[in-house]
């Protein structure tokens, strides 16, 4: 209280300065937290620098205005009820609050003087946005801490003592975590396994994973797999450790070499579904988890071939793994089971023969894992991914209908345009004809213009080739493959046997826009010097191949996400449900086929 009196009179002193003087406001327009002054009617009679950068207000426009005209948003704020608290009581008040229109954190200083208040704001908005930051990070720590399925605990490296668990910790071992944090290591283990920890901690354990014996809250021992790291939680030297629990793998184990009814006790817990059969496909054995999936009893199962738990489909395909299995084949593959209600199930299932000292097959062991929750998402995926084809497919139409009008409309209007001029500086040069100078210049502006008019033709022909859809796509191909060969001067011969023409417009901009890319990459990359290609038809099918002699293509470079030219051809491709290759030809050069099916 002495200070913040202090600090009143101090305030209460230079205002008064500052109104008799203009020195001391200097003071002010140094400090980096905001400072102002409002007389009783709350008016602004100063404010410093730092209140012009917090509000982006000129400072000059606050003198003379009261704080809630300039402020509207203030009077339903903390900050405007302190306000006129000091102005009220006559007393120095203080608040911390987020002011959303500014957004900013402010602390402010409120001391009444002899001529209204004094106001110093404190910008606290990158402390509480650090601090948040922090909270944030400690949160998103604790929380992966906390909520990890498995069991995990840190403990002090000096004492043993448990410093912190989670709830999947708490949840197995049965214990609070008022109770863990009052055990050490020691409490969860036998006197014997505490003898081989002290002795383990004797050496260097750092680096090592171990299974240890742990004893939980009902006595029950169970057998952990540890994995440990270090690190200092609150000034504690300690470890971060992870528990998973094998006691269900380890007693598995063991009753595999002990006895059948242990056996089956631990495969009544399993997660996986454990389905035997005898030679006759005969079901001598199922565990709880087959019951749940296929939603029927035990006894409904015993004794019934599986056949009778599929559909038709199922029948064939599980009839063909069973040949397989009788020859001792292990076999995994995925498969459909039909439930009792008519659900589908999806399981992954893994299969094992039995044989008898004997060597004679007596039947199969399968370890069964409903996979239908992921099947579902792999058929959402299906379909999204034959969403994309048909948007591909609607873009390539909308591109290629682009590419058809815009060429249109260059060669009636600009086309026309130009042939246009030309006829005009034609009868221009016949009006001059005595005056060589406009003769001279008429004829070099007709070799320019008959330039734009070739070039115009060029542009319109590259765009959409009018030959493809005038004389069809045998003539289309042989047609880019003389361009081909004029441009770059690489030989390219064409092979074509189409017996009609009669293909759609899809297939035949599809085809061509591949063959042109096809030329594009030999042109590019291939360093050849000849190049044969074959278009023919079949009974159902329609067929491009283009070979090059050059130095060929590698499976890197094919198998390359960024070669957007090969990818384009495969997803036109696709698009018509057809099959494009590109690989390395065997006496050199590169090879690209594609085979459309035709309706």
């Amino acid at each position: 209280m002495r200070m913040r009196h202090t600090i009143h009179e101090s305030i209460t002193g230079i205002q008064k300065k500052m109104i008799t003087s203009g020195e001391s406001a200097a003071i002010f327009e140094r400090i980096s937290d905001g400072f102002l002054m409002l007389d009783k009617k709350f008016r602004y009679t100063y404010a410093n620098r730092q209140v012009a950068r917090m509000t982006g207000r000129d400072v000059e426009s606050l003198i003379g205005k009261c704080l809630w005209e300039v402020f509207p948003d203030i009077q339903d704020t903390s900050t405007f009820k302190a306000i006129q608290k000091a102005m009220k009581e006559n007393r120095y008040v203080t608040n911390t609050e987020y002011y959303a229109p500014l957004k900013i954190w402010q602390e402010n200083h409120i001391y009444p003087t002899s001529s209204g208040l004094s106001i110093l704001i404190r910008d606290l908005t990158a402390t509480r946005k650090a601090r948040q930051e922090i909270n944030d990070s400690e949160k998103k720590h604790k929380d992966l801490f906390d909520h990890n399925p498995l069991p995990l605990w840190i403990y002090d490296l000096d004492t043993c003592r448990f410093l912190e668990v989670n709830h999947a910790a708490i949840k197995h071992y049965g214990y609070s975590r008022k109770e863990f944090l009052n055990m050490t290591l020691y409490d969860i283990r036998s006197r014997n396994n505490s003898n081989k920890l002290k002795e383990y901690f004797k050496g260097d354990y750092y680096h090592e994973t171990k299974v240890w014996e742990h004893i939980k809250k009902n006595g029950e021992t169970i057998f952990v797999e540890i994995h440990s790291h270090p690190i200092k939680y609150n000034d504690h030297s300690a470890r971060l450790v992870s528990i998973n629990d094998i006691t269900f793998k380890k007693k598995f184990e063991d009753a595999l070499q002990t006895s059948e009814q242990r056996y089956r006790r631990i495969v009544e817990t399993a997660q996986e579904g454990i389905w035997t059969i005898d030679e006759n496909n005969q079901t001598n054995f199922v565990n709880k988890k087959i019951c749940e999936m296929l939603e029927y009893p035990s006894d409904q199962i015993m004794g019934e071939s599986f056949h009778n738990f599929m559909d038709a489909q199922g029948k064939r395909i599980a009839s063909a793994f069973l040949v397989k299995g009788k020859k001792e084949q292990n076999y995994r593959f995925d498969f459909r089971f039909i439930s009792k209600k008519g659900n589908v199930i999806w399981t992954s299932i893994a299969t094992n023969p039995i044989i008898d000292d004997k060597g004679k097959y007596k039947g199969s062991l399968a370890m069964i894992t409903d996979i239908t929750e992921r099947k579902k998402v792999e058929l959402e995926l299906l379909q999204l991914n034959d969403q994309l084809h048909h948007l591909n497919s609607h873009l390539q139409t909308i591109r290629e209908e682009e590419r058809t009008n815009i060429a249109r409309e260059i060669h009636d209007e600009l086309g026309q345009q130009l042939t246009g001029i030309k006829i005009q500086i034609g009868r221009l040069k016949k009006a001059k004809s005595d005056q060589p100078e406009i003769i001279e210049k008429s004829n070099h502006m007709i070799g320019m213009v008959d330039n734009a008019i070739r070039t115009v033709r060029k542009i319109v022909t590259e765009l959409r080739p009018g030959i493809l859809d005038d004389l069809g796509l045998e003539a289309a191909i042989e047609w880019q493959a003389k361009e081909f060969t004029e441009r770059f001067g690489i030989t390219c011969v064409v092979k074509a046997n189409l017996t009609h023409e009669n293909f759609s417009k899809e297939i035949k901009t599809a085809v061509f826009r591949i063959f042109q890319e096809s030329l594009t990459n030999v042109a590019r990359h291939a360093n050849a010097t000849h190049v044969d290609v074959w278009l023919y038809e079949s009974k159902k099918n329609l067929l491009l191949e283009v070979t090059d002699n050059g130095r060929g293509i590698t499976q890197e470079q094919i198998n390359n996400s960024v070669s957007f030219g090969i990818l384009g051809m495969k997803e036109r491709a696709a698009i018509l449900k057809g099959d494009f290759f590109i690989e390395e030809c065997p006496e050199g050069g590169t090879c690209v086929i594609l085979k459309i099916p035709l309706p």
